[in-house]
């Protein structure tokens, strides 16, 4: 076994994840961001479509985030300590899928894929996830939920299923939620800064206060040909080849796609007139 799959990466995983870093280091450094806005050092604003995969589901700064965030910091508690935090966000997890009510929070997407192969007992890599939005008819035990989005019928059969938080920092925490107890003497979650987790706990109960645009419609890009749409996630439905190229047009006009191939991407909550014209406009044009 090669050094990247002792890290749960197969070669084309590898390849895909190199491919994503090329690509969204094509967007020039950001200042700050706000909303579903990004603005670079030149004040050149970016529509943010990306939204890390549904980490940024709820917006830049979104709600009262950056308060509780600062709130901790205050308290000097910024490292990995055990705090109140962790059962806190174990038992809002159960709550929110009490069909998996056995919860592991890993400090790393490498850690929670380690933990779910210890659960499974057997080898495991990123490339063993089955994802909603990728095109594929496989199906396996352990899915990728993104926020608001339910499907019970992609469930069945699921041992483990790895939500998307809609907050993060550096890939922490990664979630684990487990349909049937683990076994006995199974690891306790991971120590992870109370910061990270006071700030995912926040995100998660503030889902319920996320509403979609005005100008949302199911199919707002009906006749894209290039593209499908499911709710407020976008998926490329063109070959991987291209997808650099279209990345790279979209950040053109300044609107940032998901640089993973095919996505999703995530249509904001939030968009003025102007720039919901562009980025349907450029939906029609890409990838051509």
């Amino acid at each position: 076994m090669s050094g990247l799959e002792n890290r749960g990466l197969k070669k084309r995983n590898y390849s895909a994840i190199v491919n994503m870093m090329e690509l969204i280091n094509h967007l020039p450094p950001i200042k700050r961001a706000r909303g579903y806005r990004l603005y670079d050092y030149n004040q050149r604003v970016y529509l943010d479509l990306y939204q890390e995969g549904g980490r940024a589901i709820l917006g830049h700064r979104a709600f009262r985030l950056t308060t509780v965030i600062k709130d901790v910091i205050s308290k000097g508690t910024i490292f990995d300590l055990p705090s109140i935090y962790t059962k806190r966000l174990e038992q809002a997890l159960r709550r929110r899928f009490p069909e998996f009510p056995y919860v592991y929070l890993a400090a790393s997407p490498e850690g929670a894929l380690r933990t779910a192969a210890l659960y499974l007992g057997r080898e495991i890599s990123s490339s063993d996830i089955c994802d909603p939005f990728r095109r594929t008819e496989r199906r396996g035990d352990i899915l990728r939920r993104y926020p608001l989005v339910k499907d019970a019928q992609a469930e069945e059969g699921v041992s483990v299923l790895m939500p998307v938080i809609p907050f993060s920092m550096g890939g922490s925490p990664s979630v684990l939620c487990f349909r049937h107890g683990p076994p006995e003497g199974f690891p306790l979650s991971e120590t992870i800064s109370p910061v990270i987790l006071a700030g995912a706990l926040r995100a998660l109960n503030d889902l319920k206060n996320y509403r979609q645009a005005d100008w949302f419609k199911e199919d707002l890009l009906k006749g894209k040909g290039g593209w499908l749409q499911r709710g407020i996630y976008i998926t490329a439905n063109f070959e991987e080849d291209f997808y650099a190229e279209v990345f790279k047009n979209f950040l053109e006009e300044g609107v940032l796609l998901n640089p993973g191939y095919p996505g999703p991407s995530i249509l904001p909550a939030a968009a003025s007139p102007g720039e919901l014209k562009r980025m349907v406009d450029l939906f029609s044009k890409y990838p051509g």
